[in-house]
């Protein structure tokens, strides 16, 4: 809806619908309007204090600036909130449990951010844990999770029993 030479940005769908990866081109108009808009919406909730962040997800999916993922594009929309973010998967998508709990008892007593898309949250850290008998202690915790219902969906988890667990 823009002219090829005002694209500053090129993110791209995972193509869970269609198979078919979107691609959406973003303006710096549009990009700066949905930033601002983030901000409103989050500091609604999370305040205006940066929190220790847990980002349920790998560091290399926000290597590439230019050309990025839906995904790493959302996780750093969300990493302005964040003090501090710990990625909670290895780039093999394993969950480095170890860091994890370190990064957990090192933010003891405060309220924490934990980010992640929700069928990731549910596969890579619900499942991970549930498996291995294991619980975190997260009070104070805040978790915001988005997209990835579709996949939820097909493995027969529905919202209900997604907050139960988490």
């Amino acid at each position: 809806s823009v002219p090829e030479s005002a694209v500053i940005k090129v993110l791209t769908s995972s193509g869970t619908t269609g198979q078919q990866p979107s691609r959406i081109f973003l303006d710096a108009e549009t990009a700066s309007a949905q930033s601002v808009v983030l901000v409103k919406v989050a500091q609604h909730f999370l305040g205006k204090e940066r929190l220790p962040m847990v980002i349920l997800d790998h560091p290399g999916v926000v290597r590439d600036r230019n050309n990025r993922s839906a995904r790493g594009a959302g996780i750093l929309g969300m990493a302005q909130f964040g003090h501090r973010p710990f990625y909670a998967l290895r780039e093999d998508m394993s969950l480095d449990e170890e860091g994890l709990l370190a990064y957990i008892e090192q933010a003891a007593g405060r309220r924490m951010l934990l980010f992640g898309f929700t069928f990731m949250v549910w596969q890579y850290l619900i499942q991970v844990l549930e498996r291995e008998g294991r619980r975190l202690d997260l009070k104070g915790g805040i978790l915001v999770h988005s997209g990835g219902w579709k996949k939820l969906q097909e493995a027969a988890v529905d919202p209900g029993a997604f907050r139960e667990r988490v």
